[in-house]
């Protein structure tokens, strides 16, 4: 599990780095869990009323523990036009937060995470 999230983390910092142009940026880190929703709520608080609803939501989903719905939210706020750069980095930082959680889970054993696991490897 450890090298899908390496992997995993690789990817999602390429795609980073390449949709902002810049190749010397260091990757993303994960955010502290426990600071996630916090971050989230402070850094999209005058979001627009297209992305605003759709942060709360990945905000909804991540305190139900729901970390595949979160993660799906979060995918549709990184793909929104519009983004500025620091709002896409944390957003960025939280979409590799909650897969940390997912690979926790797949390691346990839930075979929803784990699908999910393995379609991000194969469409990243």
């Amino acid at each position: 599990m450890k090298n899908l999230t390496s992997t995993f983390t690789l990817i999602l910092s390429l795609v980073f780095v390449i949709s902002c142009g810049k190749t010397d940026a260091p990757p993303p880190e994960p955010l502290d869990p426990s600071n996630l929703v916090s971050e989230l709520q402070t850094q999209f608080a005058d979001a627009d009323a297209e992305i605003k609803p759709m942060v709360d939501e990945v905000i909804k989903f991540y305190q139900d523990k729901n970390y595949i719905g979160a993660f799906q939210a979060l995918d549709k706020v990184l793909f929104r036009s519009g983004l500025d750069e620091k709002s896409r980095i944390l957003a960025s930082r939280a979409s590799l937060t909650i897969s940390n959680l997912l690979d926790d889970q797949a390691a346990k054993g839930d075979e929803a995470a784990k699908r999910l696991k393995k379609n991000i490897m194969l469409y990243k």
